[in-house]
């Protein structure tokens, strides 16, 4: 964010703003797995079977989830950063 409102050339803007934006697509994921986690255990309390059985699954599947998004984020960055690099 820094940088988009430092600089004053645009194409810095633009991919200032591309960055920005790949880096909002990891701490979304994380927000709405925290409300999720703070409704399922919140509301039912530790106490349900069900809710612990189903504990760990939601758990685990929102860590492989933010693993496998945030490997692709990286992935698309270098890309994007060599691209701009041959340019």
């Amino acid at each position: 964010m820094i940088v988009y409102f430092v600089s004053t050339d645009s194409d810095v803007k633009h991919h200032a703003k591309r960055a920005f934006i790949s880096h909002l697509l990891l701490i979304i994921p994380s927000i709405i797995g925290f409300f999720i986690f703070f409704i399922v255990f919140g509301f039912y309390g530790t106490s349900s079977n069900n809710v612990l059985s189903a504990g760990p699954i939601l758990v685990i599947s929102f860590i492989v989830v933010e693993i496998l998004l945030s490997a692709a984020v990286i992935i698309w960055n270098i890309i994007q950063g060599v691209r701009v690099l041959r340019v």
